[in-house]
Order: structure tokens, then sequence, then C-alpha cells
């Protein structure tokens, strides 16, 4: 993270993973609200994990990426103009690969200041089987990790978003 005239932590890139669920659309709503005041760059990031690949599904696996290759491709181009529409400066990466691994390898790439990104709240046996990719990025992240807890639309919710003053504390 950079360092200002007044020795502040600039937050200039924001790395926002997603998983096009509505957590991950809780976790990018952050993300803007605090690039904005900042004037940072947001880079949307999408990972394709690997096919558990066995004898049985080995038909499956033949057209695995050829199919969702594109249609990633796509929900992420449509999921930037979202910050786009808010005059905000944005990139898209795609890659297939682990989720964790990929969005660590990402953020020391691209140099990212901040990881924002959604968790889905899982436990018991789901938290088992699944694990929790935010659980290992802010374990190995080289950056701070700012997660965005989801909540059901049926649940209230304070605010959608921090509010201005809290974000130029970065």
């Amino acid at each position: 993270m950079k360092q200002n005239k007044r020795g502040k932590s600039d937050v200039s890139r924001i790395l926002v993973p997603t998983d096009f669920s509505e957590c991950s659309s809780d976790a990018l709503d952050y993300a803007m609200a605090l690039a904005k005041p900042l004037n940072a760059e947001l880079i949307l990031a999408h990972v394709i994990e690997p096919f558990p690949y066995t004898a049985v599904n080995a038909i499956a696996f033949i057209n695995y990426e050829e199919r969702l290759i594109p249609e990633a491709r796509s929900l992420l181009d449509e999921l930037s103009k979202r910050p786009l529409r808010e005059k905000l400066s944005v990139e898209t990466h795609l890659s297939t690969g682990i989720a964790s691994r990929e969005i660590i390898r990402l953020a020391e790439r691209e140099e990212a200041d901040l990881i924002v990104m959604g968790t889905h709240g899982r436990t018991g046996i789901d938290h088992l089987f699944t694990g929790s990719v935010a659980e290992k990025v802010v374990r190995l992240s080289p950056c701070p990790v700012l997660t965005v807890h989801f909540r059901s639309s049926g649940s209230k919710r304070k605010t959608a978003a921090p509010k201005r003053k809290s974000a130029t504390k970065l």
C-alpha cells in the first residue's frame, strides 16, 4: 500500500472478486462507495474453478470451459457497467483455477491496495465441504481484506454501503 505525503496509506486499486451472487453484488456496492471518494480504480475478477473430473462425468468435462468462459466473460463485462455508470475506473480479469489462489495471485500481480469481497456465511456441513474462499484470502492476502457479510433480502440492513466519512479514513 502506497503512502501519501502525510504518511497515511493510499488506496488506489481495489480488487473485487465476484462469483456473480447477491453476496458479491453487495461487496461491489461497498467497493464502489470506497472507490469514489478515494478516486480508486476497481479491479473486478472472476475465477472459474476446475471441473471435478471423474470417469463418470468425462463427457461433461469436454464442454466445461468451452461453455463457461464466454458466459463468465459476458457476466463480468455486464457487471463492469455498474462502476462505469458511476464514472469509476474499472478493469476486469477472468481466470481459471482455485479461487483463493487466483485472487491472491491477482492481488499481487495488480498491486491491489485492498480486496473487498463478499462472504456467504456458510456454516456446518456446507462450510466443511466447500470451505471458505474469503477465509483463505484473508489469511494469505498481500493486502488488507474487507469482507462484506451477505444478508438475505428478507433481513433488515441499516445501510447498503459505508458512509463517505468512514471511507475517507482509510
